[in-house]
């Protein structure tokens, strides 16, 4: 089943959010956590929501931006984009909105990373620990032939 970027972002940042409260406040779960809290819940989701929306104004907002899409030689730009959004956002803390707008960006690019490069027909469901993170892994030349001819097609 295809997954669209909204999709990705609301099931990650609602699984981040579950996770967090089992590790952190020994609640069992989100529904656990804000019991009768239904003003705090919608708090969360509402921003859950928003991150969705700043996903998708980043997909057609920056849609001639390359290496905002991971395409084809902007990957090691895209790299480096991402790396750039830790200090983008700890600078950005009090400022919600910004902050949300940042962080979909950021996840935007990482979740390009995976749909338009060829990393999931090469290594599956292996996540790319490294990518925004540490030193980018060698990237093929933009002369350089990635795919092969299929004989049976």
């Amino acid at each position: 089943m295809t997954k669209t970027h909204l999709d990705i972002t609301a099931a990650g940042t609602l699984r981040a959010i579950d996770k967090y409260i089992k590790s952190n406040k020994g609640s069992g779960s989100i529904d656990d956590f804000f019991g009768e809290d239904t003003n705090g819940k919608d708090t969360m989701m509402k921003k859950v929501f928003a991150l969705r929306k700043a996903v998708a104004d980043t997909q057609e907002n920056r849609k001639n931006t390359a290496y905002i899409h991971c395409h084809a030689d902007q990957i090691d730009l895209a790299h480096n984009f991402v790396k750039s959004c830790k200090k983008k956002l700890s600078s950005r803390i009090n400022d919600t909105n910004e902050f949300i707008t940042q962080l979909g960006e950021c996840l935007y690019t990482i979740q390009s990373f995976y749909s338009n490069t060829n990393w999931v027909e090469m290594y599956g469901g292996k996540v790319y620990e490294n990518f925004g993170i540490n030193t980018l892994m060698d990237v093929a030349a933009l002369e350089e032939d990635t795919c092969l001819d299929n004989a049976d097609y």
